[in-house]
């Protein structure tokens, strides 16, 4: 049972990264577009500021 119930909270913790990565993932797509909407920046200017 112990071992059952291990399995399900990494399961459940996995999920969670999954959905915060498509959070930032969106995040960082609506900021590129802002970018790209605002200033006349390439995408390689933006991809810049993340790193």
């Amino acid at each position: 049972m112990a071992v059952a119930m291990v399995a399900v909270d990494v399961a459940m913790v996995a999920v969670d990264v999954a959905m915060v990565a498509m959070v930032a993932m969106v995040v960082m797509a609506m900021d590129a577009a802002a970018h790209s909407a605002t200033e006349d920046a390439g995408p390689m200017d933006s991809a810049e500021e993340f790193l």
